[in-house]
């Protein structure tokens, strides 16, 4: 099966950490995969992907609302389609989702959408949201990540299939940036000062909270050391605070912090949170989105992790609850392995989608 997944950046964001671990699964099973995405990111999300995976630019494609542009960029997509003849055009992000509905036709190649994140739509790019509604019958099928994105699509009008993000293990995937090389040797150095360290990875954009995160690493002092992946460092920072900047395939340090902080306004199914869960480490995170959905599993009495308000305070908070508990942690993050295991991992993610394509490249729209 051919199958072309297109997306409006190629920063390491959630949406392309997702495609970036279905498409290689996807080119591991057999499927020809390609990548279409605009140059906002340079190429970032992608770093590692196999070379068998095609990388196609968007030259025109922006997040930024820009008539000439779209309208380049609507040509674009439509040249890469007839060029590229996928069975599976899968769309994400919603100004590639709605650039790619108008600018093909949805018998010809059925359009599969999967919205990370209901509330970045709904709450953070109203202007789009219209126009989102009126082009969902060019579409086949609609993904929700996480039970809260489905119940708030639904009562939206739309006819979502939920299908949870999956990740692979961190520690089983490799990478030789540079900059990775240069903050696991940071993680390293901290860690035999055998001092706590927590990890962010989070863009210095909305949704992401990351100044509720320094301020909290203000608040705590010398309690515990912060990874900022993401952002640049301020003059006024604690000692204890390393922002290093975005890095290719971050998720690769999880293993070698002792907690991760996911600080955010609005979220679906955060994949860093995922990568927490398999690299067996607890998260604080806001109490938004999905995100509480990965600590009510009955099954297990201790949760992965812990949801918080969105204050310095709070967070501050939770830091202190944990950060020197190593028996807390280790049993934290022993239950969210066991939650990856059972329900997200890339494997089960892929299988699903697999499904979906099969149904839509036999029997086109419902």
């Amino acid at each position: 099966m051919r199958v072309l997944h297109i997306v409006t950046r190629s920063d390491s964001g959630g949406a392309q950490c997702m495609i970036a671990t279905l498409a290689a699964l996807q080119s591991q099973s057999g499927h020809v995969v390609a990548v279409a995405s605009g140059l906002e990111g340079a190429g970032l999300a992608w770093y590692s992907l196999p070379a068998s995976i095609e990388k196609i630019p968007v030259r025109h494609l922006k997040r930024n609302i820009a008539p000439w542009n779209d309208l380049l960029a609507l040509s674009e997509i439509y040249h890469i389609c007839m060029s590229w003849k996928p069975d599976i055009v899968h769309i994400h992000t919603s100004k590639a989702a709605a650039l790619t509905r108008i600018a093909i036709n949805p018998n010809r190649y059925p359009i599969i959408y999967t919205m990370h994140g209901y509330d970045q739509l709904k709450v953070a790019n109203q202007q789009l949201l219209f126009i989102d509604k009126m082009l969902s019958p060019r579409t086949s099928a609609i993904v929700a990540v996480s039970n809260y994105d489905l119940r708030r699509m639904r009562t939206d009008g739309y006819h979502p299939k939920l299908i949870v993000n999956g990740v692979k293990d961190p520690s089983s995937r490799k990478s030789d940036a540079s900059e990775l090389t240069l903050a696991l040797q940071l993680l390293e150095d901290l860690r035999r000062r055998e001092s706590p360290t927590g990890l962010m990875i989070a863009r210095p954009a909305s949704p992401k909270r990351p100044e509720l995160v320094r301020e909290a690493a203000r608040q705590l002092k010398d309690l515990c050391n912060i990874v900022w992946i993401g952002g640049n460092a301020q003059a006024d920072d604690p000692s204890s605070f390393y922002a290093l900047g975005p890095i290719p395939d971050a998720g690769r340090l999880i293993p070698f912090c002792d907690f991760v902080l996911l600080p955010s306004d609005h979220e679906g199914l955060p994949m860093t949170l995922l990568e927490c869960l398999a690299a067996g480490k607890p998260f604080i995170a806001s109490n938004v989105g999905g995100i509480p959905e990965l600590l009510k599993d009955v099954d297990f009495p201790i949760g992965p992790g812990v949801a918080v308000e969105n204050t310095a305070e709070d967070f501050a908070s939770a830091i202190r609850g944990i950060a020197h508990d190593i028996e807390l942690c280790k049993a934290m993050g022993a239950r969210g392995k066991k939650l990856w295991e059972k329900y997200y991992t890339a494997e089960i993610m892929a299988a699903e989608y697999d499904t979906l394509y099969k149904l839509h490249k036999q029997t086109g729209r419902e």
